[in-house]
């Protein structure tokens, strides 16, 4: 498998289509909303199963999150 340089920087991809990139969001900025929505879904549901597993996997109490 070759090593090569990207052929685009991943900031012109992130650009908007009219300014020529793709309009790609950038992913950092997407993965630290996608964090926030998680976060704020775990404090604020109650009786959900992915909250019950994960309580119960990481040892989480309720004031402990």
């Amino acid at each position: 498998m070759l090593k090569r340089d990207p052929m685009v920087k991943w900031d012109d991809v992130c650009h908007p289509q009219h300014k020529g990139g793709l309009g790609t969001r950038p992913l950092r900025d997407m993965n630290k909303a996608l964090q926030a929505k998680w976060l704020w879904r775990f404090a604020k549901e109650d009786n959900i199963l992915w909250k019950n597993i994960a309580k119960v996997k990481y040892d989480v109490d309720r004031f402990g999150w």
